[in-house]
């Protein structure tokens, strides 16, 4: 009879992985051969599925099915007596008695590759589990598997604890600061107070997904404790530092020399404190590699302070505006000076101000004498009609260098 039952079970999980109704439409169709309510979960404790004929019976459940997450009650019950753990040794699907829910329960591992992305659980709420559920459960979970891998964003993450929280972060679908952190706490991750957003775009740069986890775990590697998910074709880390420091020095030269030699580009984002703010920053890192890489024209990391002033360009430019209306009068003065005369003093001018008027420094970037400097400087007075003496002058006239560089002119 045991067997019949394993026999019929089988046959209604595998209609439903072949009808390609989704994970949701395993979890339906494994209540009705279980009869019993059933839950799917990563292992950052993120609900993928949950039954239908599951009515929630206390408090608690109630506030899991809202937030999408087990509760943090739950997750300190798990971590005390290291469930996963023993799931993970036991040959079969594990019975425990929660008494978070007062209720038993049967825990299934759910492994692709040999990697343990998440858990089926098994609510003993309408009747008492028989040997057969142990067997279908654990077929289950190896169907399951297979439907998960059916799934781009699992394939891509390897379904690590924090992928899915970070999705959710992406998405905007987590409640308040107070919320997020604690599930981030419960999860075992305390970040420190300045927060960033590195992203790799790989729109440009289709790679495997092979190559995508040699290249997560080389940044790892040189950033620890950073987290990250692959979101939108995108490879996207959050690091967090302690107030004061960044990402800077030696940690910054290794991940630009990676990225170069791998002609790769990153961005980052200004830095931030508030962790559901993450979205906005996201956006920030991958504008600022956008943006780098088209100014910059080489492979490497980009801040996005200091692409800032282009994206505010672009967003002109989008709006219809021609930027070069923008420009101060004296660099199209030197533009046509430049092209009738056969001069350079549009470059002088822009090195002189980009090095703060510093003639050592400008003299050596453009390879001249200081003596030849200080007349090309004087001459460029003379010919614009501009002292170069004022800082709100100075400023209209870098600000017209930045458009310059935006449009590709200089």
């Amino acid at each position: 009879m045991e067997s019949q039952q394993v026999v019929a079970g089988m046959r209604v999980f595998l209609d439903a992985l072949y009808s390609d109704t989704g994970l949701q439409g395993m979890a339906d169709a494994a209540y009705g051969v279980f009869g019993n309510p059933l839950f799917v979960v990563d292992k950052s404790y993120k609900y993928l599925a949950i039954s239908s004929g599951t009515v929630p019976n206390n408090l608690l459940m109630e506030q899991e099915n809202t937030l999408g997450y087990i509760a943090d009650e739950g997750i300190q019950f798990i971590r005390k007596v290291q469930l996963d753990d023993k799931v993970r040794k036991n040959k079969r699907p594990l019975y425990f008695l929660n008494p978070v829910h007062n209720n038993g329960m049967l825990v299934g591992a759910i492994m692709i590759h040999n990697i343990e992305v998440g858990h089926v659980m098994i609510y003993e709420l309408n009747k008492p589990f028989v040997d057969s559920d142990y067997e279908l459960l654990q077929r289950l979970c190896k169907l399951i598997s297979v439907e998960l891998q059916k799934n781009d964003f699992y394939k891509k993450n390897k379904g690590t604890m924090f992928t899915f929280f970070l999705a959710d972060l992406l998405d905007n679908q987590m409640g308040n600061h107070k919320d997020v952190k604690g599930r981030l706490e419960a999860l075992g991750c305390k970040l420190k107070e300045e927060l960033y957003v590195l992203s790799i775009s790989m729109r440009n740069n289709p790679s495997s997904e092979s190559k995508m986890e040699l290249i997560i775990n080389e940044i790892q590697r040189i950033i620890p404790d950073s987290l990250y998910v692959i979101y939108q074709n995108a490879i996207v880390l959050l690091l967090h530092f302690k107030h004061g420091n960044k990402l800077e020095g030696y940690a910054f030269e290794e991940l630009s020399d990676y990225l170069k030699s791998n002609q790769l580009v990153a961005g980052v984002s200004n830095n931030f404190s508030t962790i559901q703010d993450m979205r906005k920053y996201y956006e920030q890192s991958l504008k600022a590699a956008e943006l780098g890489y088209q100014i910059g024209n080489e492979f490497g990391i980009y801040r996005y302070e200091n692409v800032s002033i282009f994206h505010i360009m672009e967003i002109c430019e989008k709006s219809g505006h021609n930027l070069v209306d923008y420009c101060h009068p004296a660099l199209e003065t030197l533009i046509r000076y430049d092209k009738d005369k056969n001069a350079e003093f549009l470059n002088t001018l822009y090195q002189y101000l980009n090095f703060s008027q510093n003639t050592m420094k400008t003299a050596k970037a453009l390879h001249i004498h200081k003596n030849t400097l200080l007349y090309r400087v004087d001459k460029i007075k003379k010919i614009t009609g501009n002292p170069l003496d004022h800082g709100d002058e100075l400023i209209k006239l870098h600000f017209s260098f930045k458009i310059l560089q935006y449009l590709k002119i200089i």
